[in-house]
């Protein structure tokens, strides 16, 4: 644990040292959306967005060539995206966004290099002159977010730390290539949004001739005269049908409550899963939660932050096997006003473990210090 504490009390020290206004708040890759249209005449602009860490694992150890136990330790860079955004009118406009990642396939010549591919890749017909009352109305056609993405990536903002909770259960890709529709409601009262997809994610091609068809639907319940810790609730529900081949069903259903509220953001998720990988196959279902919490000490994307998170999962409820995962960190975030960028410091510690695991896997835990750079 010393070595632990020595690496805590850095990480800490380089927050407190860089606590000074330089970068605004961040959207992340997978979730913001296309700049608003231009006036007039076409706009382009380009960024990029980098996550860094050192880790530190303390658990389970590892063994050398020469046979000798030691604690696995490193710095990454688990993820770097270049943003390329356009508006050509006030009714088109484009994003493209290459993801940069290690290749860990070991079968692979590029096994360890740093390679590239789309995360994103789409056209955007903006509608709003035409929806009346239903603003920020657009259809997308590409390599687009999918709807659980684009709608609750506002407010987790910790993508530099670890994925919304069904992308890291492996249950759902982050965005995939298909058609999308979204809308949001009269008076700021939510929004929807459906699309028809391949159903196998931004990293592979279509396996069948079988769509994924998704939908989510937020609403604030409370109305624009109710008192604000009220204002701050939304529900949300959003669903995936999928098929892993014909007659062999893989189905999603996520009913979630978030808050966004200037003292905190929060989300409480609740999921099940239904997976039948042949026909013949027996029927898997899932069921799990998650919950964050980020207090802000000061305010929201200014100064110190706490983060949270716990989640739960059961692949199948037949069986004993449950994924937990839990985080406790500090933060801190840089945000002058109206930069449209960010930049963050995090110090977390984690544990992963594999209940009832059918495989053995044993129990991880890391401390990790991690950094976002978004501009």
């Amino acid at each position: 644990m010393t070595r632990v504490l020595r690496i805590a009390v850095v990480g800490v020290g380089l927050a407190l040292g860089l606590a000074q206004p330089l970068w605004a708040q961040s959207t992340t890759p997978a979730a913001s959306p296309a700049p608003k249209p231009a006036a007039t005449g076409p706009v382009i602009k380009v960024g990029t967005t980098i996550f860094a860490d050192f880790t530190q694992t303390t658990t389970p150890t590892a063994l050398d060539a020469a046979g000798h136990s030691y604690h696995p330790s490193a710095f990454n860079i688990t993820r770097a995206y270049m943003n390329i955004t356009g508006t050509l009118n006030p009714v088109l406009s484009f994003r493209v966004t290459p993801d940069i990642a290690r290749e860990t396939n070991t079968a692979s010549a590029l096994s360890g290099s740093n390679v590239m591919r789309l995360k994103l890749a789409y056209g955007q017909v903006n509608l709003d002159q035409w929806s009346g009352k239903f603003t920020q109305t657009w259809i997308r056609f590409g390599l687009v977010p999918i709807p659980f993405v684009d709608g609750h990536e506002a407010i987790y903002r910790y993508r530099f730390h670890s994925a919304l909770y069904p992308e890291r259960e492996g249950l759902l890709p982050s965005a995939d290539y298909g058609i999308a529709l979204h809308t949001a409601l009269p008076g700021g009262r939510g929004d929807f949004q459906v699309n028809v997809m391949n159903g196998e994610g931004y990293a592979k091609a279509e396996a069948n001739d079988k769509k994924s068809f998704q939908g989510r639907v937020s609403i604030r319940p409370a109305s624009s005269s109710a008192p604000e810790w009220a204002r701050a609730v939304k529900l949300h529900v959003f669903y995936d049908h999928d098929h892993y081949m014909f007659d062999a069903d893989k189905k999603r259903l996520l009913v979630s409550a978030t808050v966004e509220h200037k003292h905190m953001n929060g989300r409480v998720d609740v999921m099940t899963s239904r997976d039948e990988l042949t026909p013949t196959s027996p029927l898997a279902k899932g069921k799990g939660w998650s919950v964050f919490v980020t207090p802000f000490f000061k305010e929201k994307g200014k100064g110190p932050e706490a983060f949270i998170r716990i989640d739960r999962f059961t692949p199948d409820d037949t069986k004993t096997e449950q994924r937990q995962f839990d985080v406790v960190g500090l933060a801190w975030w840089w945000t002058p006003a109206g930069a449209g960028s960010a930049t963050a410091l995090m110090l977390n510690y984690e544990q992963q473990t594999f209940a009832h695991s059918l495989t053995n896997q044993p129990q991880q835990r890391r401390v990790v210090l991690r950094t976002l750079l978004n501009f």
